[in-house]
């Protein structure tokens, strides 16, 4: 994988770590005191490498992983936990069009996809609209700075009228499969999600290879919603339709018992159990 910027130097790996969430609650100042070979500096760097599961290359190199810009550690597990909407009812929208090198229309299945991956394992109904100003989840092309592909705002037991922004690089270079990870990874967010451990959509870091929520993502997503519910069903058709100038002559069709009467003068689909055929037609 090229990275993305030179090989980070001591100072780089610390500031890295810092806006990770390693170093707990330590401010800035405090935490560039630290001598890089101290204990403090070592447990951090193995907290990296545990929660990454890196094997095979130094921590350091892992760092130049094109990454979500979220941290690692925000938040203590139990505010983690209350992290949701209140509602399952979530609309998202975007203006995404001109991420390079994916046309408008590429980038707005991709949209729709993320949208059906939370749908199809939880409670909550992710649903696309056009306005951006009055979307619960909306996002834009933005610069994120080295390595960062996207970030997004995460909920804190919010309602209809709240809003989560995300930021997606215009700088990357996005194929298909890494845009649908990133996008499903940053509406978890969006839904509550935290980053989760290697191997998890939630997972930091990317490069297209995990393009669905995997078991430790649908736990984390039915917590919040629950488990998806039915899907509402399609319309019965018969599947034809009729261009009637003139009404049927009785005995043409006959209505079932209950049905309601309806003049046939346009075109009209005929629906099982609505008109039952009993003889040929006549027109009047």
């Amino acid at each position: 994988m090229t990275p993305a910027w030179p090989q980070p130097t001591e100072n780089d790996q610390l500031r890295f770590l810092f806006q990770l969430g390693y170093f707990a609650d330590q401010e800035w100042d405090v935490v560039r005191s630290f001598m890089f070979g101290s204990a403090v500096v070592k447990d951090a760097i193995d907290r990296y490498a545990d929660f990454h599961g890196v094997t095979g290359e130094e921590p350091s190199e892992h760092m130049l992983r094109p990454r979500c810009g979220m941290p690692d550690f925000a938040r203590a597990p139990e505010a983690a936990s209350q992290s949701k909407w209140r509602m399952l009812d979530v609309t998202t929208a975007h203006r995404l069009s001109g991420l390079n090198p994916l046309s408008a229309e590429r980038e707005h299945a991709l949209w729709l996809a993320a949208d059906e991956a939370w749908n199809a394992v939880c409670g909550i109904r992710l649903k696309h609209i056009d306005d951006m100003a009055t979307a619960n989840i909306y996002a834009n092309p933005g610069s994120t700075g080295a390595g960062v592909l996207a970030y997004s705002y995460l909920p804190n037991n919010s309602g209809p009228e709240d809003q989560m922004q995300q930021v997606y690089n215009r700088a990357t270079n996005w194929s298909e499969r890494l845009l649908l990870q990133v996008l499903i990874h940053e509406k978890g967010h969006a839904i509550g999600l935290d980053h989760g451990p290697a191997g998890s959509l939630m997972q930091p870091t990317a490069s297209g290879d995990i393009v669905s929520p995997q078991s430790w993502d649908i736990a984390q997503a039915v917590s919040r919603y629950g488990k998806p519910g039915p899907k509402p069903p399609e319309p019965p058709s018969t599947g034809f339709a009729f261009t009637l100038n003139s009404r049927l002559s009785p005995g043409g069709y006959q209505l079932e018992p209950n049905a309601t009467a309806y003049d046939l003068d346009v075109a009209t689909a005929i629906q099982p159990g609505r008109y039952r055929a009993v003889n040929e037609f006549e027109m009047g």
